[in-house]
């Protein structure tokens, strides 16, 4: 119960990454740095595993990681490498098809989009948290699974713990304002990584399954290939699991198949960061309602009273 409560959705990735360590192994994933941004990094310790936890809507820096791998499983060392379809896919590319990946396990993220290097992101912190910061989560559960929170905690009196649809840099990144230009032309779509396993959340469970939905979060594991069926084997007795239909999958996370096409005020929203506007300024000129999504939104409320 602990596990899931502290993972962005049902905790699957801990099972996962604890079984490679339990075979003397190593797990590389992301890990906040000083400055909080984020960057790929091995561990060898369960103890350790916590800093690889929780979702990061960051770009991370791999840096040396596709080497250390190649060097691990020269050693024989089994290597859990997880991260986006991309980074999955360049892994692959560095190694080579020749080279003996036997020891060599894969997963890979269910990808909304990565946002523009961390510029945005530093200089919302910048702007809104003036304390020493002493953590953060991007998907916090302190209002529920599907309506997760950013929750930054400092040292001082800032404290930033604000829902999905409320804080500014979530609202800009999960709206396309400022996620990759070739994140919206993605390559890496329906499942052409090679990726042993993809982990995600499973947000048709409210729809397909609402008997089950506690709202405390659902993981997705697909399983790609027949290494990714042994590691889900030797794990599966570990947490409550069940079937469901590659039309359920798909239901509730459409970008498995396709991209988000950008907002079609990107544009705008960079030039006035570009002229010195704040990210909070900016987000919220960009992604306000139109007079016809003002109107829209009036017609529905009318309806749900009327009901």
């Amino acid at each position: 119960v602990k596990t899931r409560e502290v993972s962005s959705s049902g905790g699957i990735f801990y099972w996962i990454a604890c079984y490679i360590l339990q075979q003397k192994g190593v797990v590389c994933g992301v890990v906040f740095n000083k400055d909080w941004t984020t960057e790929h990094q091995f561990i060898d310790k369960i103890s350790d595993l916590w800093m690889l936890q929780g979702s990061k809507y960051i770009q991370s820096n791999i840096k040396d990681t596709y080497r250390q791998t190649k060097e691990f499983l020269k050693r024989n060392i089994p290597v859990l490498y997880t991260g986006t379809p991309c980074q999955i896919a360049g892994l692959n590319k560095y190694l080579g098809k020749n080279a003996n990946k036997s020891q060599l396990f894969t997963v890979e993220l269910c990808c909304h989009g990565v946002p523009t290097s961390p510029r945005i992101w530093k200089q919302y912190l910048k702007e809104n948290v003036t304390d020493d910061i002493s953590n953060i989560t991007f998907r916090s559960k302190i209002n529920g699974w599907k309506n997760y929170t950013l929750d930054i905690q400092t040292n001082g009196h800032t404290h930033i713990c604000e829902g999905k649809l409320s804080n500014n840099y979530m609202r800009g990144f999960l709206m396309n304002l400022y996620c990759r230009p070739i994140c919206s032309s993605c390559k890496f779509r329906e499942f052409s990584t090679e990726s042993d396993l993809s982990i995600g959340d499973f947000w048709g469970l409210p729809k397909f399954y609402p008997q089950k939905d506690d709202d405390k979060g659902m993981s997705l594991i697909l399983v790609m290939n027949e290494k990714g069926n042994m590691l889900f084997q030797a794990i599966k007795d570990e947490f409550y699991h069940f079937p469901i239909s590659y039309a359920e999958v798909i239901n509730g996370n459409t970008n498995y198949l396709h991209s988000d096409p950008f907002h079609t005020k990107r544009e705008l929203f960079w030039r006035m960061i570009n002229e010195g506007k704040s990210v909070n300024h900016s987000v919220s000129q960009c992604l306000k309602p139109t007079f016809f999504q003002n109107i829209k939104s009036t017609i529905k409320r009318i309806i749900r009273w009327k009901k």
